[in-house]
């Protein structure tokens, strides 16, 4: 599944992503207001993403790495070790309640942004498949 539906269906996921990381960040925020419930909420939006990314990972790699040029596919393969080791990371604190919650938040957050950059990168360069496909 390379080419145009490929490419349709990593949109379509990270539109789904896209609400995933809204839920997770609201939740942080609560987290870091001291809402009532926030953290059981932001273990479980982190659990519901640890779910949906590494399934989406693996989507990528099998859609996109017919299509990539050597270089985009190391670089795809390297960023998903990076985003894999940091939600790794997110989960085993929200599992292992190891850390402050306002801690576990701020690396929520953080892992939010990051992921949002790198959906918005990857939707840049898909763009440019997609326009070069159109002109092939």
């Amino acid at each position: 599944m390379g080419g145009p539906e490929g490419f349709e269906q990593v949109r379509q996921e990270h539109r789904d992503l896209r609400a995933l990381l809204g839920t997770l960040d609201d939740a942080a925020s609560r987290v870091l207001e001291h809402t009532a419930g926030a953290l059981s909420e932001l273990r479980e939006a982190v659990r519901e993403l640890d779910v949906t990314l590494r399934a989406h990972l693996v989507m990528e790699e099998t859609a996109l790495v017919p299509v990539l040029s050597a270089g985009a596919v190391d670089r795809m393969r390297r960023e998903h070790i990076e985003q894999r080791t940091a939600l790794v990371a997110l989960s085993s604190e929200v599992e292992g309640d190891t850390k402050e919650p306002a801690r576990l938040a701020d690396d929520a957050r953080w892992l939010v942004r990051g992921l949002l950059r790198d959906m918005q990168e990857e939707d840049a360069a898909l763009d440019g498949l997609t326009a070069r496909e159109g002109e092939g």
